[in-house]
């Protein structure tokens, strides 16, 4: 049974995207609460920025109850943009989604 999960892949091969990645977090409920997860977190991002990354992004869920997802997202630096509904592959019903995105410290010179 899958536990943790923490993965930044690239949004796009896409010239214009390099250095922008898709974060993906799962956490399963016995893990909460005990400090594991922003410890993978942290390493992830810094792994990620080792690996070119200067702009991580992420989209959670809202129609459940994520509230620890996006505790942890802001814990870890992320700023929310925007709410938004968009119609998911699942059951063809639309869910609201929570968007945020995380830039390294120094940003100026990979702009």
């Amino acid at each position: 049974m899958l536990k943790l999960y923490f993965k930044a892949t690239p949004v796009s091969t896409r010239t214009v995207y390099s250095g922008v990645g898709e974060v993906s977090v799962y956490i399963s409920i016995d893990c909460k609460g005990k400090g594991i997860a922003s410890k993978l977190f942290k390493i992830l991002i810094e792994e990620s920025e080792n690996a070119g990354f200067w702009t991580l992004q992420s989209s959670i869920f809202t129609i459940t109850i994520n509230t620890s997802s996006i505790q942890l997202h802001k814990k870890m630096g992320f700023r929310f943009l925007v709410r938004e509904k968009e119609l998911c592959d699942f059951k063809y019903i639309f869910a609201e989604l929570a968007r945020c995105v995380r830039r390294i410290a120094s940003t100026s010179s990979k702009m």
